[in-house]
């Protein structure tokens, strides 16, 4: 992925004719917003939470993430687990957040940096420890769920008077010298209702 061109402008109206327009415009060049079809080939929509709102959310992620490369690879990848993709992960939750709430009839405009901001502001428990997890990104892409230090890996202690967490490589436990440790990712909880996609899929 190359570095994000920030500073995208996305809005779309409401033609005489019903349809939709979804323009993108980054200094003075503008073009259409290229559609991912992954939940419906009915178009996009705004201003409710069916599945055309659902591939405007989509659509609009995966363009300010850098992937709109991938397109026709998302539009592909429906519950293929195997697979990855950042605005496949969030793009429900940003439909109900974002996308739902803009007037149906009106038309409407946001920033790239204000989407990248609406991903940085979401927090999720770590399913493996419970800690808050949050999301980075950098001007290379998204760069994934992180624990409160900045990493994606943490190590355990299993002795039930240590339970001592640290997140570097360093053998046996650094507080108790216990050598019984799990180690895990930074791996957010799917929570119902929100993410109802694979967390992250890898695009190869």
């Amino acid at each position: 992925m190359t570095d994000l061109e920030i500073g995208k402008i996305y809005s779309g109206e409401r033609l005489p004719d019903g349809s939709v327009s979804i323009m993108v415009t980054l200094g003075e060049f503008s073009e259409e917003l290229e559609r991912i079809p992954l939940n419906t080939r009915q178009g996009l929509n705004w201003g409710s939470g069916g599945e055309q709102a659902a591939d405007l959310s989509l659509s609009l992620l995966a363009d300010a993430f850098g992937e709109g490369y991938y397109a026709d690879k998302l539009a592909r990848l429906k519950y293929n687990w195997e697979d990855e993709s950042y605005a496949v992960t969030f793009h429900q939750a940003f439909k109900w957040d974002v996308i739902s709430k803009l007037e149906p009839l009106l038309p409407w405009t946001m920033t790239q940096e204000s989407i990248l901001e609406w991903v940085r502001s979401e927090r999720e428990s770590c399913e493996w420890c419970g800690e808050e997890l949050k999301f980075k990104i950098d001007k290379n892409g998204p760069v994934g769920w992180l624990h409160h230090d900045g990493s994606h890996g943490m190590r355990i202690c299993e002795n039930e008077e240590c339970k001592h967490r640290w997140t570097n490589v360093e053998m046996p436990c650094p507080k108790c010298g216990g050598f019984e440790v799990t180690e895990h990712m930074a791996t957010p909880l799917n929570l119902p209702g929100r993410r109802d996609m694979p967390r992250r899929v890898k695009l190869r």
